[in-house]
């Protein structure tokens, strides 16, 4: 996003340095580091880190309805067996 808006304030010295405002060399300018926000790591959550990607999760579904199913099944049976 950095990128984008230095992009959009030297696009804009550029028009103003084709309207004749300003000269040639105020067109690329090294903008200061804002210091606003103190910048800081993101520390990655719990969710994050334990996160199962497609496969895993997918297996782990089929699995787990396979569980079931043999369950139900393995319950019928019984009921009806006697």
């Amino acid at each position: 996003m950095n990128g984008a808006i230095e992009a959009g304030e030297r696009a804009a010295r550029e028009v103003l340095h084709s309207q004749g405002k300003i000269s040639k060399s105020d067109i690329w300018v090294k903008e200061p580091e804002f210091s606003g926000v103190p910048l800081r790591p993101l520390q990655p959550s719990c969710l994050e880190i334990c996160q199962l990607n497609f496969e895993t999760m997918l297996t782990v579904t089929a699995l787990i309805i396979g569980l079931l199913v043999a369950l139900f099944e393995c319950i019928q049976s019984t009921i009806y067996s006697r």
